[in-house]
């Protein structure tokens, strides 16, 4: 981009990250559509729960271990784990990946 080119961004990215806001619920790093809240079990309770697999497209999966075959594009995985960064810029926003 030339010195004198200026981007295209102005205000774009405020309004996104306002209307984000607008149309969830934020919980810790967890963006929720609004009407949808966290599971909360009762205490002294039991819950069953169905865990549905999905079909794993990221070569760099990270739980992938090709020696055991676990997390292996296109094969079936029941989970997708991420890293957080906390405490990011003046307002100490965490940042998932």
């Amino acid at each position: 981009m030339s010195k004198n080119r200026k981007s295209n961004f102005k205000g774009k990215i405020t309004n996104n990250v306002r209307k984000q806001k607008e149309n969830a619920s934020s919980y810790g790093y967890l963006q929720l559509p609004k009407g949808i809240n966290i599971f909360k079990e009762e205490p002294n309770s039991r819950m069953r729960f169905d865990i549905i697999p999905y079909v794993v497209s990221n070569n760099t999966h990270p739980d992938r271990d090709e020696q055991l075959q676990i997390a292996m594009p296109g094969e079936l995985w029941y989970k997708r784990p991420f890293k957080i960064h906390r405490n990011i810029g003046g307002s100490n926003d965490s940042i998932n990946w």
